[in-house]
């Protein structure tokens, strides 16, 4: 079970009935979930970035992003739902170990908007002229196996920013180890 349906029976068991949209559904049921929500049948849409784009849903109230988008345009259009027709609420989970990178992105959205930051948000941001790019991601193997599982075998994946990526380029004449 992923994340997006774990969520959402956990609403409904609070007593919000909710539905899900994302890529391990159907597109049958995927249009089923979105009409229910629609037609108010569901009050909860829990929903991966499959439905992001493409997607028109009217007079929504509120949005929460359970897990923060990776770049600028998706956080916009994911909290931009809210305010097609009306003024709405977007709320944001941020957990600092893994949302960081945006840190600095969302706290120029919300200052922009002429609303202020919360502490924790601006206590994240780097006061530079830092400019945020999408990370890439590098890849690196251990040589011991011609086809290493990614759990035990030294496979690990790293997010290097563009212009860090020659400093930190993997040495291939060391096998790393997760602990």
């Amino acid at each position: 079970m992923i994340n997006v349906d774990r969520v959402a029976i956990e609403i409904t068991g609070a007593g919000f009935p909710a539905t899900t949209i994302h890529g391990d559904r159907g597109q049958d049921l995927r249009e089923e979930a979105l009409e229910s929500f629609k037609s108010g049948k569901t009050r909860c849409l829990v929903a991966t970035d499959v439905c992001a784009r493409g997607v028109d849903i009217k007079d929504m109230d509120y949005v929460i992003n359970y897990d923060l988008p990776e770049d600028k345009s998706s956080f916009i259009q994911r909290c931009g739902r809210t305010g097609r027709s009306h003024n709405g609420v977007a709320v944001s989970f941020y957990c600092e170990a893994y949302d960081n990178n945006m840190a600095q992105i969302i706290d120029s959205i919300i200052q922009d908007a002429g609303q202020e930051s919360p502490a924790f948000l601006r206590s994240n941001v780097t006061h530079s002229d830092y400019v945020y790019e999408p990370r890439e991601q590098v890849q690196s193997y251990s040589r011991r196996e011609a086809d290493p599982s990614p759990i035990d075998s030294g496979r690990y994946s790293q997010n290097v920013s563009p212009d860090l990526e020659e400093q930190q380029i993997p040495d291939d004449n060391v096998d790393e180890e997760w602990n």
